[in-house]
């Protein structure tokens, strides 16, 4: 099967707006959203944490200096906590 997508060689098509009858939208135009208060909160939760300067060289150098260890029970409650 050949399907012809919008093209000078496709004679029968017509965008979607002209074969409806619709009005295109002018270029730049916008439509408005309004998003709900909970909406908003649970996207500031998901949103990523700002990274802590002090912490982030601490571990920096725990890795440079190979004494970095992980604690698997640590993450796993985590990763329980994260479901429930």
């Amino acid at each position: 099967m050949k399907v012809n997508g919008p093209s000078r060689t496709n004679p029968g098509y017509e965008p979607r707006a002209v074969q409806k009858g619709a009005e295109p939208r002018a270029a730049g135009s916008a439509e408005r959203v309004r998003i709900s208060g909970q909406a908003s909160a649970l996207a500031d939760a998901r949103a990523p944490e700002t990274a802590d300067a002090e912490k982030v060289s601490r571990l920096r150098d725990a890795l440079d200096k190979g004494t970095f260890q992980v604690d698997l029970d640590k993450i796993a409650d985590a990763m329980i906590r994260e479901e429930s």
